[in-house]
This record gives structure tokens, sequence and C-alpha cells, in this order.
């Protein structure tokens, strides 16, 4: 255990955390977890590419790097994946997600 800002946390959330947070450097992904934020429901590859006006391969690009954070999870359906948010540890996520849905459209 250790001694973060008076909070005591394991080395792996703390790696988990940082994990997170480095996924939502890019303009892209925050938008995508913000989109998710305030729908609350799985949103499929082709909805983002429409609401983000971006190339499929890039939305699926940036999508796999959220998951990989543990930010979001997929669901794959015949040749159509389908992103919501998720996380092993509701806490951090909720934490993030609270932050998330408070920051103005940049788009």
């Amino acid at each position: 255990m250790l001694e973060y800002f008076g909070c005591l946390i394991t080395m792996t959330t703390l790696i988990q955390i940082t994990d997170a947070l480095k996924a939502l450097t890019d303009t892209t992904r925050l938008r995508m977890m913000r989109l998710l934020v305030m729908v609350r429901v799985e949103i499929g590859v082709s909805e983002f590419v429409d609401s983000l006006q971006s190339l499929p391969y890039n939305a699926s690009k940036q999508l796999k790097i959220l998951e990989q954070a543990g930010l979001v999870r997929s669901r794959k359906e015949g040749r159509n994946v389908y992103y919501r948010l998720g996380s092993d540890d509701a806490g951090l996520v909720d934490r993030l997600l609270t932050l998330i849905a408070s920051l103005p459209d940049t788009g």
C-alpha cells in the first residue's frame, strides 16, 4: 500500500489510474468518453464516426486505446462492435466520469 495525498492505494490501482489518465490525454478519446457518459448506453463505432465526424479506422483505434485503459468495454455482434462505459474499478471510473461530464464539448 502507498499513501497518495492522504489516501492508501495499491500500486496496481495507481497504475490503473495512470493508464486511464494517459488514455484521456487525446481530445478525440475524451470526446468519445464524454459522449458515452452523456448517453449512458452502448454506442456502435458507426455512431461515433457520425457524431465525431471521424473515419471508422480512427474511431476504432481510439476506442481500442480506451478499452485497454479499462475505461470502456466492447461487445461484438456480427461485424459491428459496440462500446459502453466499464471498468473493474467502478469507483475510479465514477470519479473520472463525473469530471468528464462537467467538461464542455470541444468539437
